[in-house]
C-alpha cells in the first residue's frame, strides 16, 4: 500500500490515549490492553483483539480519534483485490487480505475491498456463543458406551470409584478470544460425596497430540447441594485455561471419578465463549 488514509468515518468518532510508547498511522487497527489503547496483535486474542480504527496518525503515548467503520482509500490503484477479505494481519494494528497462519492466532475478519483501492473496515462487537458437547461413547461407566436412562435422561453412570467417561473432542474457533463458562453437566439419582478428577489434552493440527494438558481438578464436586432428581452442574473453566482454550485448538476432556455415593449419570459440557466477526 502507498498511502492509505480514512476518507470516511461512519458512526460514533471517539478519542482515544495511547499507551506510553505507542504509535500509530492512519488505518491502524486498536485494542484496548486494559491500561491503555495499542495496536492490535492476533497473536494475543484474549486482550489485543482490534476494538477500533485509528482515524489518523498519532505520536508516543498521544491522543487520537478512533471510529468502529471506516472507509479507507490508498492511491495505489491496485492496492487490494477487489471483494477480498480484510483480516487483523500478522504485523501489529495492520489490515491484511491474509488470514494470520501462525497455531493459536486470532483470525478476525474486518472488513472487505470495495474496490482495488478502497476498504470497507467494521469492527463487530464479540458475541457470546454456545456449544453443547456430547459424552463420547468410549467410557467404563457401569454401562459402558450405552449408558443408563433414569427419570427420561440418557448418560454414562457413574457411581464409586472406578468408572470414567470422555466428553466429545472439540476445537476452538479461529476468531474465538475468551472462554466465558464451562460446564459439566449431571443427573443426580440420589448422589453425593462426590470426589471427580478433571483432565484435558489439547493440541493443534499438525502438532503434538499432548501439547497442552491444561490445569486438572483433582477431588471436584458440582456446584450445588446433594440432592435427588436435580440437574447438577460443574464448573471447569479452570481446566480449560487461557493457554489452552485458543483459536484452533483442538482438545478433549476426561473424567475420572475417585468416589460417588449412589449414582450421577453424566450428560454433556455445555460451552460459552466470546467471538469476534
Amino acid at each position: 500500500m502507498a498511502d492509505p488514509k480514512v476518507v470516511t468515518a461512519v458512526g460514533p468518532v471517539f478519542e482515544v490515549t495511547l499507551y506510553t510508547g505507542v504509535s500509530c498511522a492512519a488505518g491502524n487497527l486498536l485494542a484496548h490492553n486494559g491500561t491503555g489503547w495499542v495496536l492490535a496483535d492476533p497473536s494475543t486474542p484474549a486482550t489485543l483483539s482490534a476494538k477500533a480504527v485509528a482515524l489518523y496518525a498519532a505520536g508516543l503515548a498521544g491522543k487520537v480519534l478512533a471510529c468502529r467503520e471506516v472507509m479507507i482509500e490508498d492511491e495505489d490503484t491496485s492496492a487490494y483485490t477487489q471483494s477480498a477479505r480484510q483480516y487483523l494481519g500478522n504485523t501489529a494494528g495492520s489490515i491484511s487480505q491474509t488470514a494470520p497462519s501462525t497455531d493459536g492466532d486470532l483470525i478476525q475478519v474486518v472488513g472487505t475491498a470495495v474496490t482495488t483501492n478502497l476498504l470497507h473496515i467494521v469492527i463487530g462487537v464479540p458475541e457470546i456463543k454456545y456449544k453443547y458437547l456430547t459424552r463420547d461413547q468410549l467410557d467404563t461407566s457401569g454401562h459402558p458406551g450405552i449408558g443408563q436412562a433414569d427419570s427420561g435422561w440418557a448418560g454414562a453412570l457413574c457411581t464409586g470409584a472406578t468408572e470414567s467417561c470422555y466428553m466429545s473432542p472439540f476445537r476452538v474457533p479461529d476468531n474465538c478470544i475468551a472462554l466465558v463458562s464451562a460446564e459439566l453437566v449431571w443427573n443426580s439419582i440420589n448422589a453425593s460425596a462426590a470426589d471427580i478428577d478433571v483432565t484435558v489434552v489439547g493440541g493443534y493440527l499438525d502438532a503434538s497430540n499432548v501439547q497442552d494438558t491444561g490445569t486438572p481438578i483433582t477431588a471436584g464436586d458440582w456446584d450445588q447441594t446433594d440432592a435427588d432428581n436435580i440437574l447438577l452442574s460443574m464448573d471447569i473453566s479452570t481446566v480449560l485455561d487461557a493457554g489452552l482454550f485458543t483459536p484452533g485448538r483442538i482438545f478433549q476432556v476426561f473424567l475420572d471419578p475417585d468416589g460417588c455415593t449412589n449414582d450421577a449419570q453424566v450428560l454433556g459440557m455445555a460451552l460459552s465463549y466470546l467471538c469476534v466477526d
